[in-house]
């Protein structure tokens, strides 16, 4: 970050942006292979126990698809903010968000402060409901 204005400078956006869109084409080769597998596993199956393992199977693949899908829409909206300058500050208290907490996630929209206020708020809420 420069140490002048806790912006992120073209470089680290760079680096983050790389990053995300990395990702985001893993994931993309993921959800094809597992869209694949699925439309080739019900051609083999042959008696009910094989059906009973599919199903499990299908189970298992929709949820990483979906969890693919979420994970991908977080970074969609990383790269929207990027685009827009907004990335890299605080949805909550518009603080600049450190980016080595941006390289561990770059997708986060919190600040370490804001989201340890909720982890804690969530916390407390858990122990008395």
């Amino acid at each position: 970050m420069n140490s002048s204005d806790n912006k992120l400078t073209e470089s680290e956006l760079t680096s983050i942006k790389q990053v995300l869109e990395s990702k985001r084409s893993h994931l993309r080769s993921f959800r094809e292979m597992r869209l694949a597998q699925i439309k080739d596993g019900s051609d083999s199956l042959k008696d009910a126990a094989d059906v009973a393992g599919h199903e499990g199977d299908l189970e298992r693949m929709w949820f990483f698809l979906n969890r693919d899908q979420s994970t991908e829409n977080k970074i969609n909206d990383a790269l929207k903010r990027i685009e827009s300058g907004a990335f890299g500050l605080c949805r909550d208290c518009d603080s600049p968000i450190s980016f080595k907490r941006l390289q561990i996630d770059p997708t986060s929209e919190l600040c370490i402060n804001c989201k340890n206020e909720i982890e804690l708020e969530e916390s407390g809420s858990k122990i008395y409901h």
